[in-house]
């Protein structure tokens, strides 16, 4: 086979297929290919950057050394590669990486769609909507439609689909059948909603003598026959048609057997009883047919509106985008896209395509028949030679159907595409043997499973398709255990919850024992609920073990973020008692002066304040402050979090509105990792762990069953590769069995899918570690009849000859001690350098190319003059800590008229400095001192602008004004445009002067803490002259922000050791 011909690999967990498609880029541009002409797509930009980092770091390897160079030649099979051409690649590569097409599907599928935006019917500069936003889209539409019902067809719709008998309300009955098929909706036609035959019900009359007849029908003199009879007749006279198909004879002759308790029924019966059942038949079927109906026009209904506000908001999905390039996919269109996209597609690279979605698929597929030649449409001659496709999957480990990949695709290829090549990847390059061996153990003997029912065929079908594993790491130490926990031996009140809690805790706790016993390796802990990880988490921390969730989560598992959320909810509704309670006893309550909970008129206040710094300084700089006020009292992890708020609050700032609801929408369904991102405990669902591996695994949730909670649709198709040309609501077993043959298909193709990838989440599970796995089951019922049908259930079956004991060991295999026999160097993660928590970048040397060069007032200090410590980095540590913290503290004072800040508020203030160096109690007794001098205590006065020869206001506007109302803003912040530059700062304290509503005048007041004295004359004016320009730039702000000429503003220095102010 050529190197690069058009090959299929399925390869199994662990093989090396990010290798092997590494091997495959490198090898088309060692062959001469254009960089621009290799499209190498998987699902996911982590998977992307895995593969890119993979491709720049076997090239830097080899381009590092000789035998690096000679290493990559012999994996590519090119023994002219020589270690400067590999330099060349390099450089070739980093030079390109604007241009080079390593990325995600919906990442290619959004660039096409960019160049072809009116061709696609998307509306001109259309953006991928946020998922929050677009929830908010879809909660107007349904608004919209529910409205717009004048005629309460809607809530008609809602009573036939849901048979009158919803518990909800409409609007939550139409958010959900949105949730639950609005894909299936996009991706169909109406004509596939309708796929039922009509059926005549008997007439009333012929009724009456139906169910006459069935009274009358002879049946054995047996308790059992004579109740079921009795049970079906009262059905029948009320008409609850569903109830009569659920059980007794009728369910026994709709599944043909002509006996019940092994006694034969009369045949008599039988034929009364076939009668009854075809009229059940045409009404269940004809309310069935109605209310698929139904549901697709409530769909309909609902997009309409959907998409009238995502046009008018610009706003798509990736889903949009993806379906209108696969309606409008064709190969005739390719030479456009290509033409467009400035490079032609040669070499197609597909990963991970077992979980591809059909309209992925309609959109690829032009570009595969391309280069693939398939139906005569073969590319001619590229440059760089001739056109090739690659593609690598694995459909045992295809666990993403539910939102939409469908493995049945990459089974297809062969039938869609011609020239292809077939290789099989099993042997392993990550696990141990013991791991390996249970792995083939189980999924080679799932038929051991004694009681399957109907679910034995999807299960031996999983298993016929599997091909036992081997291992290129037989060296590896491993381990496996299944173990079942404790039983609980109390009463039992509180049921499956108290058992799953206490088998939770006992997982935890092994954890702790595995953490001890393996210190240093990575621990994946897998399970298949997001409720499951949330408690694990819980569990773990409680026990002082530090583990990640990976993916993150919302910053409301932070005690700090939700009384932050508090008071924004208290902002949009000053009503709520909860929030006010939460408020009033916690540290902001103080803070804040409201600690009354029961006060209307404060929470009105607080909510107007709330509303007004918002307004005022924006969404960040509000939780920057509020951030700063609640610091002292955070422990680490809050200290974190609430810096993830913080940069929350700025990247959503400019979408941000009056109301602050949008805002917690948006921070409660945000996922951010924790700070302990990097432990080596991880706990996440197996989906989440695809692609990953740890040095031991795990699995505490594996009680769920095969099957799972039921879809709200099935679908079935002619064509695994064309869209379903068939809908119908799922129904149980017993309407079910009333349906023609086609459809009762539909439900067992359904179930065999869902089977199938509940397998497939079992192997992924299983194919995670590297040495050690530790399966723990939940202890069976003392009323367990059989093995059920679970995950635990198979396992028991395949490794443990069904045995259930509690609290004991049901298999092990391998090297329990296996962390001692490895070298924890050869088993660390490879975790990255910590970053710095800032990147400061060097200024430009000609200044800003695009925008306003920016600039600080306080960096005009001096002038053109360069003081030596800022050169030489001689600043004093807890000198600035000392100008801060009393900065922090005189910004609490309005006016000393009303009082000091309370010893408990400076205090708080002053626990964040701990650790600085600093002497808080001398400094605290300095600041009080500072506020005993005359001239400081004057300039915080409000008397002193208020008496008739105020000696701080210029004569302009002292004389006007004899009553004047005042402001005071502390640590004002402000960003001016002056001339080429962006002037941004914060101003200590701005005391605004109104006549009226009018600002006609202002004073600047800027605190110092510089050591000068009032006996050195020459070093005082040196210090004022220093900061002349800064404040100078000051009153240019203010001048701007309040539209004010600069002689109605005064700016004064106050030094705060001298005791002196300085009018400037």
């Amino acid at each position: 086979m050529s190197r690069f011909d058009n090959v299929v690999i399925r390869a199994s967990a662990g093989t090396g297929k990010t290798y092997q498609l590494s091997n495959r880029f490198l090898g088309l541009l060692a062959d001469g290919a254009p960089i621009d002409q290799i499209l190498a797509t998987t699902f996911t930009r982590k998977a992307a950057g895995e593969i890119l980092d993979r491709v720049v770091m076997r090239l830097a390897l080899a381009a590092g050394s000789d035998a690096g160079a000679e290493q990559l030649a012999a994996a590519l099979e090119t023994p002219d590669l020589s270690r400067g051409r590999c330099v060349a690649l390099l450089r070739q590569v980093l030079r390109n990486l604007h241009r080079l097409r390593i990325c995600t599907l919906d990442s290619f599928f959004s660039q096409i769609a960019s160049s072809f935006s009116l061709e696609l019917s998307l509306p001109p500069g259309w953006r991928i909507v946020e998922e929050l936003e677009d929830e908010q889209l879809r909660a107007q539409a349904t608004e919209q439609i529910l409205r717009g019902d004048a005629d309460n067809d809607i809530v008609r719709l809602m009573h036939l689909v849901t048979k009158g008998e919803a518990e909800r309300s409409i609007g939550e009955l139409v958010k959900n059948t949105v949730r639950s098929l609005y894909q299936l909706y996009a991706e169909t036609r109406e004509g596939a909603w309708r796929q039922f035959p009509r059926l005549r019900p008997l007439a009333e009359e012929e009724l009456e003598t139906a169910i006459l007849e069935l009274d009358s029908a002879p049946l054995p003199q047996d308790q059992r026959f004579l109740e079921a009879h009795e049970k079906d007749l009262e059905s029948a006279r009320r008409g609850d048609w569903e109830a009569m198909v659920q059980s007794g004879l009728t369910r026994r002759i709709l599944e043909g057997g002509d006996k019940y308790y092994n006694k034969p029924i009369p045949t008599e019966a039988i034929a009364a009883y076939i009668r009854v059942i075809d009229h059940i038949r045409g009404v269940l079927i004809g309310q069935l047919a109605s209310q698929t109906a139904a549901t697709y026009r409530l769909l309909h209904r609902f997009d309409g509106a959907y998409t009238r506000l995502k046009n008018a908001t610009l706003a798509m999905r990736f889903d949009d985008v993806t379906r209108r390039l696969a309606e409008a996919a064709s190969s005739e269109q390719v030479d456009r896209l290509e033409f467009r996209l400035d490079a032609p597609i040669t070499h197609l690279l597909l990963d991970e395509f077992q979980d591809t979605s059909l309209p992925q698929w309609q959109a690829l597929r032009p570009f595969a028949e391309r280069v693939t030649g398939a139906g005569g449409k073969r590319a001619e001659l590229w440059q760089g030679g001739r056109p090739s496709f690659f593609c690598v999957g694995d459909i045992k480990q295809a666990i993403y159907g539910w939102r939409g990949g469908r493995s049945e695709i990459f089974q297809a290829l062969e039938a869609h595409l011609d020239h292809l090549e077939h290789q099989s990847l099993n042997e392993s390059f990550r696990s141990a043997q013991p791991i390996i061996d249970a792995v083939n153990r189980v999924f080679s003997n799932l038929h051991q499973h004694p009681k399957l029912d109907d679910l034995e065929q999807p299960v031996r079908l999983w298993a016929e398709a599997f091909r036992e594993h081997t291992t290129a790491r037989s060296d590896l130490p491993g381990f496996v255990q299944v173990e079942m926990t404790p039983r609980d031996n109390s009463d039992g009140s509180n049921g499956n919850g108290r058992r799953r809690d206490l088998h939770l805790r006992r997982v935890a706790e092994r954890i702790q024992e595995l953490v001890r016993q393996a210190p240093g390796r990575s621990i994946g802990v897998l399970a298949r609920r997001n409720s499951v990880v949330a408690r694990l988490i819980y569990l773990l921390r409680k026990l002082g073990v530090e583990a990640s969730e990976e993916g993150g989560s919302p910053l409301t598992d932070s005690a700090a973020v939700q009384l932050v959320l508090a008071l924004l909810h208290l902002a949009d509704h000053p009503g709520d008692t909860v929030s006010r309670f939460h408020i009033a006893k916690s540290p902001f309550g103080k803070a804040l002066g409201y600690t009354s909970h029961m006060s209307n008129e404060g929470a009105d206040r607080l909510a107007q304040l709330i509303r007004r710094q918002l307004m005022d300084d924006g969404l960040g700089p509000t939780m920057m402050r509020w951030f700063e006020l609640l610091g002292p009292v955070c422990g680490p992890r809050d200290h974190a979090r609430m810096e993830q708020l913080v940069r929350l609050a700025y990247y959503f700032q400019n979408r941000a509105t009056l109301r602050t609801t949008e805002f917690i929408q948006y921070v409660e369904t945000q996922r951010i990792a924790s700070p302990s991102a990097s432990a080596n405990v991880r706990v996440m669902t197996v989906h989440q762990a695809k692609g990953l591996q740890f040095d031991l695994v795990v699995l505490p949730d594996l009680e769920n069953s095969l099957v799972g909670q039921p879809d709200a649709c099935v679908v079935g198709q002619a064509d695994s590769t064309e869209p379903p040309d068939r809908v119908c609501l799922y129904r149980n077993k017993g309407i079910q069995s009333l349906l023609p043959d086609e459809l009762r298909d539909l439900f067992s193709r359904t179930t065999q899918q869902k089977v199938h990838e509940a397998l497939c989440v079992l192997y992924v599970a299983l194919t995670r570690p590297v040495h050690a796995l530790h399966v723990m089951l939940e202890p069976s019922s003392p009323r367990e009849m059989s093995v059920p049908k679970t995950f635990a259930g198979l396992l028991r079956a395949t490794l443990a000859e069904g045995r259930g004991e509690p609290d004991a060991v049901l298999y092990a295999h391998g090297d329990a001690h296996w962390h001692a026999a490895a070298p924890v160097d050869e088993l660390a993660p490879k975790l990255p350098a910590p970053l710095p928590h800032r990147i400061r970048l060097a200024p430009m040397k000609e200044g800003r190319r695009a925008g306003l060069q920016r600039s600080a007032p306080s960096s005009l200090e001096g002038g053109q003059q360069i003081r030596l410590g800022s050169i030489l980095r001689l600043d004093n540590a807890a000198a600035l800590a000392r100008g801060t913290m009393i900065h922090a503290w005189f910004e609490q004072i309005a006016w000393l008229d009303d009082g000091l800040p309370s010893p408990e508020a400076l205090r708080r203030i002053a626990a964040g400095f701990e650790g600085s160096g600093l002497n808080i109690d001398e400094t605290l007794r300095q600041f009080h001192r500072m506020l005993q001098l005359p001239q400081i205590a004057g300039a915080l006065s409000r008397e002193a602008y208020h008496a008739e020869r105020g000696p701080f206001l210029r004569p302009e506007f002292r004389n006007r004004l004899r009553d004047p109302r005042l402001e005071v803003q502390n640590e004002r912040r402000f960003a001016v445009r002056d001339d080429h530059r962006m002037l941004s700062g914060t101003i200590d304290r701005l005391v605004l002067i109104y006549d009226g509503d009018r600002v006609v005048g202002a004073d600047v007041i800027d605190f110092k803490t510089d050591a000068v004295s009032t006996d050195d004359p020459e070093t005082l004016n040196a210090t004022v002259e220093h900061y002349r320009p800064q404040q100078e730039a000051y009153r240019s702000a203010v001048a701007k922000m309040f539209k004010l000429e600069p002689e109605k503003i005064s700016t004064r220095l106050l030094l705060l050791a001298a005791g002196i102010v300085k009018d400037l």
